[in-house]
């Protein structure tokens, strides 16, 4: 979990580094880390200082219509 935990550090710096952009959808924006897996299926999410981060994954041994319906629910 080392590489994702660094991705984490990284998704942070970005998004504390959009809190003085000028526009608002940055404050509230959810940034997304996405992962192809294999049998298993991980979605959570934490908030750091009021940005929300989103660790997810897509189960590649899925049909295609099921992966399909995955990537629908990261938008709604």
């Amino acid at each position: 979990m080392g590489g994702a935990q660094l991705s984490i550090s990284q998704m942070y710096t970005y998004a504390k580094s959009q809190d003085d952009s000028g526009d608002p959808m940055d404050l509230n924006a959810t940034r997304l880390l996405q992962h192809p897996s294999l049998g298993s299926t991980v979605d959570e999410a934490v908030t750091i200082q009021g940005h929300q981060i989103r660790f997810m994954t897509v189960d590649f041994a899925l049909s295609a219509s099921l992966i399909r319906n995955q990537l629908l629910k990261i938008v709604e």
